[in-house]
C-alpha cells in the first residue's frame, strides 16, 4: 500500500476467527516524513484512519515502536522506520470468537440477485486468551518491563 493523501487502511480479503495467524511486511520506502501503522483489526474499525485509531484495531507504529489502542499509544518496541526493515505481526485467537466474515444466512435471492441481510450485530465483547505481537528484523518484541518473551497458544508441540 502506498500513498501521500494521509492515513487509510487496508484490509485482507479473510477474516480471522480462531488459531494463530503471522504476517510480515518489508518497508520499502518512506519518505522524509513517513510512517506506518501495522496490526489487526475487526470490521468495525475504522477504514479512513490508521490501524488502532478506535476501540477495533491494534497496531503499532514504526517510527516510535509504540503500541496503539483506542487512539492511546504506550511504549513496546524499539522504532524501526527504514526501509529494509521488516515488521512481523502475529495474533493468536483461541476457539470462541465470532467469525468475521457473513454466512450463508446473511444472503438472500430476491429476483433472481443476491442480496445482504442487514440483522444487527452483536456487541462487541473480548475474547479471554487472545494475543496480539509484533516482531522487528524477526526479534519477537514484548512490552517494555516484562520478562516473558514468548508467543501464545501457537508453536510446535511441547513448546
Amino acid at each position: 500500500m502506498s500513498g501521500t493523501g494521509g492515513y487509510a487502511s487496508s484490509r485482507a480479503s479473510h477474516g480471522a476467527a480462531a488459531g494463530c495467524f503471522y504476517w510480515e511486511c518489508t518497508l520499502l520506502t518512506l519518505g522524509p516524513s513517513g510512517g506506518v501503522r501495522l496490526g489487526w483489526s475487526t470490521r468495525r474499525a475504522e477504514l479512513q484512519a490508521p490501524v488502532g485509531y478506535d476501540a477495533h484495531g491494534f497496531g503499532l507504529r514504526t517510527g516510535s515502536g509504540e503500541k496503539v489502542h483506542a487512539a492511546r499509544r504506550r511504549p513496546y518496541a524499539a522504532a524501526c522506520a527504514k526501509p529494509g526493515c521488516v515488521i512481523g505481526v502475529y495474533i493468536y485467537l483461541p476457539p470462541g470468537g465470532r467469525p468475521l466474515e457473513r454466512g450463508r444466512g446473511d444472503v438472500v435471492m430476491w429476483k433472481g440477485e443476491p442480496y445482504l441481510v442487514d440483522r444487527p450485530e452483536a456487541p462487541a465483547r473480548p475474547l479471554v486468551g487472545a494475543a496480539i505481537g509484533f516482531s522487528i528484523n524477526g526479534d519477537f518484541q514484548v512490552s517494555r518491563g516484562k520478562r516473558r518473551r514468548e508467543k501464545r497458544g501457537c508453536g510446535r508441540e511441547g513448546d
